[in-house]
């Protein structure tokens, strides 16, 4: 359950949270607001430094499937599943 979207976000969301508290107090004392924006990957406050959200681990545990239990191809480049299509020599065809 420790890969599930929901646990992964509540995570993300305490951690976000406390680190943007401690970086506020420090920096600002008791004037500061939240903001939302990019860190580098070692900061400090950044909240998925030691998380690879693209991992095998992460990600391998999920796969849509149809009726049959047969994988169904995801198109990342359009995010969305490829249904009754087949991708022949990379150009989609109805089938």
């Amino acid at each position: 359950m420790s890969f599930d979207p929901a646990v992964i976000r509540y995570h993300f969301e305490e951690q976000a949270l406390a680190n943007a508290v401690v970086q506020g107090v420090r920096e600002h004392g008791d004037d500061f607001a939240l903001s939302v924006e990019q860190t580098e990957r070692n900061s400090e406050y950044s909240t998925g430094a030691e998380f690879d959200s693209t991992s095998e681990e992460a990600t391998e545990w999920y796969v849509r499937t149809d009726e049959e239990g047969e994988p169904i191809p995801y198109d990342y480049e359009a995010s969305e599943y490829i249904s009754k299509q087949e991708v022949v020599d990379g150009w989609e065809q109805d089938t």
